[in-house]
């Protein structure tokens, strides 16, 4: 245990020595924050790190990226979708996730698809196919 601490100490201290440098900045703080809650999760396999690790890991990647980049309307919301399909895929205790990550993705495929090709009838087709999505899944789910 003594080990793990010390490695999360000197890259805490490692994270802060750039900071004062300047060679990044503070966008880095939710990406650096989730990445060690995966190592703690993956090296202790305690889920109860699975959870926050997946959502500041994609946070912060949005945030790290979107100083890049200029991602369309609705990238955000993909990004979080990843992080609960991550969840989901990490733990098998949290199979609850797949249940924010299919309508994260769903909606934000459609913005960065009405955003990126300028389809206007997405306003309308985005709708109609959650409907039809939970129509579906309540029909077959109903003994």
């Amino acid at each position: 245990m003594r080990k793990k601490e010390g490695l999360i100490l000197a890259l805490i201290g490692a994270f802060l020595l750039l900071i004062n440098l300047n060679v990044i900045t503070m966008d880095y703080l939710l990406l650096f924050i989730g990445i060690i809650m995966l190592i703690l999760y993956f090296t202790n396999t305690n889920s109860g790190v699975v959870i926050p690790g997946c959502i500041l890991t994609g946070i912060g990647l949005y945030n790290v990226l979107s100083v890049y980049y200029k991602f369309p309307e609705g990238t955000f919301l993909l990004f979080l979708a990843f992080a609960f399909w991550g969840i989901f895929f990490l733990s098998k205790r949290n199979s609850w996730a797949i249940y924010p990550a299919i309508p994260l993705t769903v909606l934000g495929s459609l913005n960065f698809i009405k955003e990126y090709f300028k389809i206007p009838q997405v306003k309308i087709l985005g709708p109609i196919l959650l409907i039809l999505i939970g129509i579906a899944i309540f029909l077959k789910n109903r003994d």
